[in-house]
C-alpha cells in the first residue's frame, strides 16, 4: 500500500470519526432540545437545525466507510467522483466556518462603534448585524426602548438607533421567542437590570467569541481536510495499480532464469 493510499485511509477513518461525533450530538440536541430552545409553535418539537448535523453525519459516515472499501489505485471511476464530493463539502464548510469567523469579526466592530447602528458601514453586514442586536436588547430587556434612526438614544459616549425596522423586529421576536432560554443568561439579565444597551451588546460578543470561535477554526479546519483530501482521492484514481500494471513475465524468460541459476550452482 502506497503511502498516499494510506493516507487517504486515514482521512476516511477520520472523517468516519467526525461524522459519529455529529450523529451523536444531533441525537443528544433532538432527545433534549426543549431544554435549552423554545418550542416553535408553528414547526413543533422536531427542531430542524438538530435534523441538519443529524443527517449530515449520517453522509459522513457513510461516505468514509465506502471510501475505505473502494480507496486503491487505479478506481479512477470512484476516486473522481468520490474526489469531487470531497471537494464540494469541503468549500462548502470552509465557507460556513469562514461565516461564523466573520460574524465574530462584525460583532467586535459594532461594540467598538460610537454610533450604533447609523454610524457603522453601510457597504458591510455591520448594520443589519446591529439592528438585530439591538432587536435582541429590546426583546430581552424591553426598556429603554430603542428608537428608529435618525432619532437615537444616548448612553454615555454612544447612541443607539436602528435602521431597518424589519432586521429589528426579526431581533425582537427571537427574544421574545427564547425569553426562557437566551435572555436569561446572566450578563444579559445584568445588562437589562443596568438598563445598559452597550453591557448588553459586548455580553454578545463575548458568548460568541468564548463559544464559536472555537467551533468556527474547528469547522475551517475539518473543510481544509476533506479539501486536501479531494485532491488525495484524485492523485490516488488516477495513480495505475502497481500490482496490475506489472506485465507478467514471459514463459521461455523465466525457463532461461532458471537455467542461469543451475549453470551457476
Amino acid at each position: 500500500m502506497s503511502c498516499s493510499t494510506a493516507f487517504l485511509k486515514f482521512i476516511h477513518t477520520l472523517v468516519f470519526i467526525i461524522g459519529a461525533a455529529i450523529f451523536g450530538l444531533s441525537i443528544a440536541t433532538l432527545v433534549t432540545g426543549n431544554q435549552y430552545f423554545p418550542t416553535d409553535d408553528n414547526v413543533g418539537t422536531s427542531y430542524w437545525f438538530a435534523w441538519v448535523p443529524f443527517a449530515f453525519g449520517i453522509v459522513l459516515m457513510l461516505g468514509a466507510i465506502l471510501g475505505c472499501i473502494f480507496t486503491k489505485p487505479g478506481n479512477c471511476c470512484f476516486l473522481g467522483t468520490y474526489g469531487i464530493i470531497q471537494f464540494v463539502i469541503g468549500v462548502i464548510i470552509i465557507i460556513s466556518g469562514a461565516f461564523i469567523l466573520a460574524s465574530i469579526t462584525i460583532t467586535e466592530e459594532i461594540v467598538d462603534s460610537n454610533a450604533i447602528s447609523n454610524g457603522l458601514d453601510p457597504d458591510t453586514a455591520q448594520p443589519e448585524v446591529s439592528d438585530f442586536m439591538l432587536g435582541l436588547y429590546e426583546g430581552c430587556c424591553s426598556t429603554p426602548e430603542i428608537p428608529n434612526c435618525p432619532t437615537n438614544i444616548t448612553q454615555g459616549d454612544k447612541t443607539f438607533c436602528y435602521l431597518n425596522p424589519s432586521t429589528f423586529q426579526s431581533g425582537v421576536d427571537s427574544a421574545i421567542a427564547s425569553n426562557n432560554t437566551y435572555c436569561v443568561y446572566d450578563p444579559f439579565q445584568a445588562a437589562c437590570d443596568q438598563q445598559d444597551i452597550q453591557s448588553f451588546l459586548v455580553a454578545n460578543h463575548d458568548w460568541l467569541k468564548d463559544n464559536l470561535f472555537p467551533g468556527g477554526v474547528a469547522i475551517v479546519v475539518f473543510g481544509s481536510l476533506l479539501f486536501f483530501a479531494s485532491c488525495c482521492s484524485c492523485y490516488v484514481g488516477c495513480k495505475s495499480d502497481e500490482e496490475k500494471a506489472q506485465p507478467p513475465q514471459p514463459a521461455h524468460s523465466q525457463l532461461q532464469t532458471n537455467q542461469q541459476g543451475v549453470q551457476l550452482a
